[in-house]
């Protein structure tokens, strides 16, 4: 059976405290440095790597494909949702002067999304398409550097999660510097997606022996 490993890497913490950053493009802090470079350090040498353009990600995603010696490949797809209005603001700083609308957001995010901001569906779509062209190809092990949100919109397609207005988005906790390996069967008409693992690696994460099982 013919089968690709993708682990979809969050980036570390960002300099900033809690906002919604979205396509604010930020450094990530020392720690959030410390903690990236850790989770890299236990993932085996993939064979393709590709990144958001946003620095928290391109940075790491740079530096993961020179160690293992491959062409990065920045496609904006994975970019994090735009938050409009919200973006780079402290989330403190939007429950004083947006509450209601803040409130509404994190229970239906498909109804009431950020104002200016890109729509819930138009994100999943691009989010979407990102992932079926990553579906069709076979590299054995593909490393994405990329963001909460997106890591989100991927596990509800691979888990065919209950859509509900969107409030899957904050069911799923993604931790930074967190890793979700998906396997990629190939040998059907329709590829099969499997989750291998969600949650921050802490130890070697080898590739699976076989991919056959």
């Amino acid at each position: 059976m013919s089968a690709t490993i993708i682990d979809f890497v969050r980036h570390g913490a960002c300099e900033g405290g809690p906002m919604l950053r979205g396509r604010t493009d930020v450094e990530l802090s020392a720690e959030g440095t410390r903690q990236i470079e850790a989770v890299l350090g236990w993932l085996p040498t993939p064979t393709h790597v590709i990144s958001s353009p946003l620095k928290r990600c391109r940075r790491m995603g740079e530096r993961l494909a020179e160690t293992a010696g491959v062409e990065l490949d920045v496609d904006a797809r994975w970019a994090e949702m735009d938050f409009g209005d919200w973006d780079g603001r402290p989330v403190a700083e939007l429950y004083e002067q947006d509450p209601d609308h803040l409130a509404r957001f994190w229970a239906a995010p498909a109804l009431a999304g950020p104002p200016g901001g890109e729509t819930l569906s138009a994100f999943e779509q691009r989010v979407g398409e990102a992932l079926k062209d990553r579906l069709m190809c076979h590299e054995r092990h593909t490393v994405v550097m990329t963001h909460g949100g997106v890591i989100r919109a991927v596990l509800q397609q691979v888990l065919g999660m209950n859509h509900d207005a969107g409030a899957y988005v904050h069911r799923l906790d993604v931790p930074y510097a967190s890793v979700a390996r998906v396997r990629v069967d190939h040998d059907e008409a329709v590829p099969r997606l499997r989750l291998l693992h969600h949650g921050v690696v802490q130890a070697p994460f080898a590739l699976p022996d076989a991919l056959n099982y």
